[in-house]
């Protein structure tokens, strides 16, 4: 938790307009639901979790099998 708190301040103090999960409200939601939330705000979401960084990687990778290189959906021929 330090290392968030640590991360936070350094961002705010370069200007940086940052909320925490725990400032927004979302703190106890799931990772699929964090990431929804970060989506809805169009916020950039940073996390060390593993288990974040899997789910984070296995939408990534489902956009980018369905979509063209930049993670658009291919028209139909």
């Amino acid at each position: 938790m330090y290392r968030v708190r640590a991360i936070t301040a350094a961002l705010r103090s370069r200007g940086v307009d940052v909320v925490t999960a725990y400032e927004d409200g979302a703190s106890t939601l799931s990772d699929p639901e964090l990431l929804d939330r970060a989506s809805e705000l169009k916020r950039v979401l940073f996390s060390e979790d593993d288990d974040f960084l899997a789910e984070a990687t296995r939408r990534l990778t489902a956009t980018f099998v369905k979509g063209n290189h930049k993670g658009l959906p291919l028209r139909e021929p």
